[in-house]
């Protein structure tokens, strides 16, 4: 009989293993859960390995140069990104304090000062701290987003935006009960994550670019996501999905500079044709502490 284990985004130990996935010498099993369609690593790896991985100022051979380009490969930016999401934040939640979780190069957090909110940020990376600053004029916190940072701010923020953080993350359910911690009363938390079973990842299958651990460990559906903030007292009030292109990559491939730019926005186009669906490849969804 085929193992199950116990999901880790519904808890209904309904995933089964689905295919591994190497990456140079190391291999990574996937389960796929046939209630909520989400998907992770499992075994889950080392805490060690995930955290040296995130604080290597050389992850990923990354310079402080191409830390600062990283803006401009995809299109929609991120700058854009954070628009959209702030806009919804602001929609949803009259709170001024925001804590922007794995704050990258600081273009949210950048975006949310512009708007006059008071913004606090976590950047574990020393490389991206270092962008961060000099974009926001003031240095992320260093602190990794545990146990320990949860209870020493419990209902300090009215906002959290956690924007392509939680597919990295080694214990989502630990993660999302911080969450519910730090936010005060009716606080909104705001989520964005590659969509497992958007049009693209399901034409790409196995494939999934997404699919990337150990950086990527888990894979949400809507659906999943939903079930993982609702068992930790988090209910869903929106979602939707978007679709990004990495423009650059485009412009790479297609050397004539007429071709490359209609090769992105054709590409664009059509991926954004699923957003109306909730078939885009980011989900973006938003809850409310209750």
């Amino acid at each position: 009989m085929e193992r199950k284990v116990a999901c880790l985004f519904c808890d209904r130990v309904e995933a089964r293993y689905y295919f591994t996935k190497t990456r140079g010498v190391e291999r990574y099993s996937i389960y796929e859960c046939s209630f909520c369609s989400g998907a992770f690593v499992w075994p889950r790896p080392k805490s060690e390995l995930i955290e040296a991985m995130y604080t290597d100022p050389e992850y990923k051979g990354r310079t402080i140069d191409s830390v600062g380009k990283e803006e401009y490969h995809y299109h929609p930016t991120g700058r854009m990104d954070a628009r959209l999401i702030l806009k919804r934040c602001n929609k949803l939640s009259q709170g001024r304090r925001l804590l922007d979780v794995g704050a990258g190069l600081g273009h949210l957090s950048h975006e949310a000062v512009k708007k006059g909110l008071s913004v606090s940020a976590l950047e574990p990376n020393p490389l991206s701290r270092k962008a961060f600053t000099s974009l926001n004029g003031f240095e992320p916190d260093g602190s990794v987003f545990d146990d320990g940072y949860g209870l020493n701010r419990a209902s300090s923020f009215d906002m959290v935006v956690v924007s392509h953080v939680l597919e990295h993350i080694l214990d989502p359910n630990s993660f999302v009960q911080n969450i519910r911690r730090i936010l005060d009363k009716n606080g909104i938390a705001a989520v964005a994550s590659p969509h497992f079973g958007s049009a693209l990842s399901q034409i790409q299958g196995k494939n999934d670019m997404f699919i990337s651990p150990p950086e990527h460990l888990n894979f949400f559906s809507l659906k999943g996501l939903e079930h993982l903030f609702r068992r930790h007292g988090l209910k869903l009030l929106f979602s939707e999905t978007t679709s990004k292109v990495p423009r650059q990559r485009i412009e790479r491939m297609v050397k004539f500079p007429i071709l490359s730019t209609l090769a992105w926005v054709w590409l664009y186009l059509l991926l954004k044709s699923f957003d109306p669906f909730g078939m885009g490849m980011v989900i973006n969804a938003y809850f409310k502490k209750v």
